[in-house]
C-alpha cells in the first residue's frame, strides 16, 4: 500500500529533534526554501512527465522535495552535497507520487468530487482529536509538546497543514475513495474491538507529573570549587523563587537547559520511570502541585524543580477510543482500495516520462503525513537529561 495514502484519523505533528538538557539550543528552524539547494541537472521548470496530457514540471517536483527535506531535516540545515545526492535518489520515486496525485485528481474531477476549506479544517480537527485519544494527552499537552520542540504553537502547525497542497490533495483523495468504495469505508464493531485489544497496553497510562526546572550544568566542571560555586549560584536563584520571583522568568534567564529559553523551564508531563534520571524523578514525584524542591543533584548538575500538574493513572476505555480506532481501520482499508483504483487508472492512462524519469513501482514516499500516531510510550518526553542507559525504545 502506498504510504501516501496511509491516511488515518490521526494528526501527527512532525516534531523537530529534541535537544535534551544539558545541551545546546538547536539552530533556528529553516524553511524548506532555505535548506533546499537549486537543482543542478534539470533545466528551469522542465516537463518531467505528462499524465493524460497534464504536465508535471520540475517546479512540482521541487515543492514535494522541499516537503520531504523539511520533514527529514527537522529544521536543521543539510550540506549541499547531501541535498544533491538526496534529490537524485528521490526524484524518480517522488515523480511517481506526483503521477499518482495527477491520476487521482483527474478521477476526482471526473466524479465531481471536490473539497472546501471547511472540509480540510474538519479533517484536521478530527485528526487532532484522534491523536489526543490515542496518545492519552490533552490538547494543552499537545500544544506544549509542539511549542517546546518546534517553537510553534499547535494552532500554527494546524495552519501550516491547512495550507499544504499535498495534504489538501490527500483529503480530496480520501473523499473520492469514500465515495467510490463505500463498503471499504465501513468499519465493524468487531474490527474496532480487535484493534482495541491489540493496543490496550498503550491505553494503560501510568501516573504522570508536569514539572519545570532550572539547571546549572556541572558536566564541564573539574574541581570541587567550581561545583561549589555552581551550587551557590542556584542557592541564590532558589532564594529568589522563595521570595516570590517568577520561576519561569528565572529559568529563562539562568537555566542551562534548552527548556529554559524555549519553554521557561517547562518539561511537560513525564512518568515516574524511564523518562528522567532517578534523582530528578524521585524529587519531582515527591512534590505537591505548586511546590518547589530544594537543590537536587544529578550527574548533569544542580536543579531546582517546580511541580505544576499531576495526572493520575488512567486507562482509556473502548468507548473513548472507538472513533479513533475506527478512523485508523478505515484509513487502512481505503489505502488498499486506493491501490486497486490506481492500478485501474494507470492501465487506462497515457503516461509519458522525460528521458531518465521513469519511476520504480510502486513509489513509497510520503511528503507531509504519517500513517498513525505512535503509541503513547513511543513519544519521547523531554527530560532534564537522558539516563546513562536509556530504557529500550527511549529516544535520547
Amino acid at each position: 500500500m502506498s504510504s501516501v495514502m496511509k491516511l488515518s484519523g490521526v494528526f501527527v505533528v512532525l516534531f523537530a529533534a529534541v535537544t535534551l538538557c544539558p545541551g545546546q539550543t538547536p539552530p533556528p528552524a529553516e524553511t524548506a526554501s532555505d535548506v533546499v539547494a537549486p537543482p543542478a541537472t534539470q533545466p528551469a521548470d522542465a516537463v518531467l512527465a505528462t499524465v493524460n496530457g497534464h504536465e508535471i514540471r520540475e517546479s512540482d517536483f521541487e515543492k514535494m522535495f522541499a516537503q520531504v527535506v523539511a520533514n527529514r531535516s527537522r529544521g536543521q540545515s543539510m550540506p549541499e552535497e547531501h541535498l544533491t545526492r538526496m534529490r537524485d535518489q528521490l526524484r524518480p520515486r517522488l515523480l511517481g507520487t506526483l503521477v499518482e496525485y495527477s491520476l487521482l485528481n483527474e478521477e476526482a474531477k471526473r466524479n465531481n468530487v471536490s473539497i472546501t476549506d471547511e472540509d480540510v479544517s474538519a479533517r484536521i480537527e478530527r485528526e487532532v482529536q484522534d491523536t489526543l485519544v490515542l496518545r492519552g494527552i490533552t490538547r494543552d499537552e499537545l500544544d506544549q509538546q509542539v511549542k517546546s520542540q518546534t517553537g510553534n504553537s499547535l494552532e500554527e502547525a494546524i495552519a501550516e497543514r491547512k495550507a499544504d497542497p499535498f495534504y489538501r490533495g490527500m483529503v480530496l483523495h480520501m473523499k473520492l475513495l469514500e465515495q467510490k468504495y463505500p463498503e471499504e469505508a465501513k468499519v465493524s464493531d468487531e474490527e474496532i474491538q480487535e484493534a482495541y485489544d491489540t493496543m490496550k497496553p498503550h491505553f494503560e497510562k501510568a501516573e504522570e507529573v508536569r514539572a519545570s526546572h532550572i539547571l546549572i550544568n556541572t558536566t564541564e566542571m573539574t574541581t570541587d570549587d567550581q561545583k561549589a560555586e555552581a551550587r551557590a549560584k542556584l542557592v541564590g536563584i532558589l532564594e529568589k523563587v522563595k521570595a516570590g520571583e517568577d520561576f519561569g522568568e528565572l529559568a529563562e534567564e539562568h537555566s542551562d537547559c534548552p527548556s529554559g529559553k524555549r519553554a521557561k523551564g517547562d518539561l511537560g508531563f513525564f512518568p515516574r520511570r524511564g523518562a528522567m534520571v532517578e534523582p530528578f524523578a524521585e524529587a519531582a514525584f515527591g512534590l505537591k502541585i505548586g511546590e518547589v524542591s530544594d537543590i537536587v543533584e544529578t550527574q548533569f548538575g544542580y536543579h531546582i524543580i517546580k511541580l505544576t500538574d499531576r495526572h493520575e493513572a488512567h486507562t482509556t476505555t473502548l468507548e473513548e477510543a472507538r472513533r479513533a480506532l475506527s478512523d485508523q481501520a478505515q484509513a487502512r482499508k481505503l489505502g488498499q482500495a486506493r491501490e486497486t483504483l490506481l492500478a485501474e487508472l494507470r492501465e487506462k492512462a497515457t503516461i509519458e516520462y522525460a528521458e531518465g524519469m521513469q519511476p520504480p513501482a510502486p513509489p513509497r514516499i510520503v511528503p507531509t503525513t504519517q500513517p498513525a500516531a505512535p503509541p503513547p510510550s513511543a513519544e519521547p518526553k523531554e527530560a532534564p537529561a537522558p539516563a546513562a542507559e536509556p530504557p529500550a525504545g527511549q529516544a535520547q
